[in-house]
C-alpha cells in the first residue's frame, strides 16, 4: 500500500508501471471517468486506487495490491 499527493509529478511517480488498475472514489472533485482519462489507465488488474480528500482538505490517491 502506498500514497502520495495528487500533484502530477507525484502521481507519474507512483504510477510509472501501471496500465490497468480498479479506481474509486469518495468525496472527491473529480469522477472515475475523469480520473481515468487522466491517468490514462483501463479497468482491472491487480491494483485498486482510492481518490479520496483528507480532513484537511489534501487531495490524495492511495494505491493498494490484491493478495493471494
Amino acid at each position: 500500500t502506498s500514497s502520495c499527493g495528487f500533484g502530477k509529478k507525484e502521481v507519474k511517480e507512483m504510477l510509472a508501471a501501471e496500465k490497468k488498475a480498479n479506481l474509486t472514489v469518495r468525496n472527491f472533485p473529480a469522477t472515475v471517468a475523469e480520473l481515468r482519462k487522466r491517468l490514462k489507465l483501463a479497468e482491472g488488474g491487480g491494483t485498486y486506487l482510492f481518490a479520496t480528500t483528507l480532513a484537511d482538505e489534501k487531495k490524495v490517491l492511495i494505491r493498494c495490491q490484491a493478495t493471494g
